[in-house]
């Protein structure tokens, strides 16, 4: 029995799936982040290899016929991704590797491997997909000092910019400037600036704020509502930036992945209503990223199997995008 192994990478959390040849699931793990940028490329490969040792731990690395990684931030800066590259293959040696972007995988799953595109909205925000002719392309996702729109960290940012605002009389004050000075436990608000200072101006930390948002706007907070639309129209423009340099049949599928999705109808209303006008059909997502890496596992190493794994996980019930 033959086995490919997909790793969903992340700056904060990494998941492993192993699937039989069958496209039955094996075993799953989740381990902490795996961005070399941030971490080092001796801490992900220690990780990496953690995490597969664990999941082979009954089959024997041996029997693995492919591994996909979807590397964080992998195609952004040539030199350096090729030594990590270097270094993760060797670590893992003898089973072959595949790289990839870790938003490609997040494609894959959700389109199980069709043509079309995705729009990412987690910690940070980028649009992604593959044509009919098998070319990847992108959207957005730069550094989120200028890029980066409607993601987590960018509804972070503004919910600052909106309590400072509800705070000096710029704006009403509406539910978010309550539920900040509750989640801070301000005395006054000046004191934001000290709190922030010591939690750390850290991506995560800053994504996390969205939280509060979404509880404002599920209290009416107009603010906090007019956030979400702003949002929705920056992922939708990632979206159409794509399909505007990208080949694909009218009608092929758009879908979503990341946790900024988990705001419901909050942020999904109002971007279904901005690609309404897109050639392509709105499709909820088939299959988690983790499973999207094992299909590129699959068709990079044994494109003659693809189907029955794909087959396989659609029977056995892994065609499914609950994250």
């Amino acid at each position: 029995m033959g086995y490919f192994i997909g790793i969903d990478g992340g700056a904060s959390k990494t998941r492993f799936a192993l699937i039989d040849e069958k496209g039955r699931a094996v075993a799953e793990r989740a381990s902490s982040g795996t961005s070399y940028i941030e971490l080092g490329i001796d801490a992900v490969s220690i990780t990496l290899i953690r995490g597969i040792d664990e999941l082979c731990r009954d089959i024997g690395r041996e029997n693995v016929r492919g591994v996909c990684f979807g590397m964080p931030c992998y195609g952004e800066q040539q030199g350096a991704d090729a030594e990590a590259a270097r270094e993760i293959e060797r670590a893992l040696a003898p089973m072959p590797v595949y790289i990839i972007n870790d938003v490609a995988a997040a494609w894959a799953g959700a389109l199980a491997l069709k043509s079309g595109i995705i729009v990412l909205a987690g910690t940070g925000s980028m649009a992604w997909g593959r044509d009919r002719s098998g070319i990847m392309k992108r959207c957005g996702g730069l550094p989120n000092f200028f890029s980066d729109e409607g993601s987590g960290y960018w509804l972070g940012r503004r919910t600052l910019e909106v309590f400072s605002k509800q705070s000096d009389g710029r704006l009403p004050r509406g539910e978010l400037y309550e539920i900040v000075r509750e989640r801070f436990a301000l005395s006054a608000d000046i004191d934001i600036v000290v709190k922030l200072d010591e939690m750390g101006y850290t991506r995560k930390n800053i994504a996390a704020l969205q939280l509060l948002l979404m509880e404002a706007a599920l209290k009416g907070d107009e603010s906090a509502l007019s956030l979400y639309e702003e949002a929705a129209l920056e992922l939708a423009l990632l979206a159409k930036g794509l399909r505007a340099t990208i080949d694909l049949e009218p009608g092929s599928p758009l879908s979503y992945a990341g946790g900024l999705w988990g705001a419901g109808e909050l942020i999904m209303r109002p971007f279904r209503e901005a690609v309404s006008s897109l050639d392509l059909v709105f499709t909820e997502p088939a299959l988690s990223p983790v499973f999207g890496a094992v299909l590129l596992a699959a068709e990079h190493f044994e494109p003659d199997g693809l189907e029955e794994v794909k087959k396989g996980l659609s029977e056995y019930g892994y065609m499914t995008a609950k994250r």
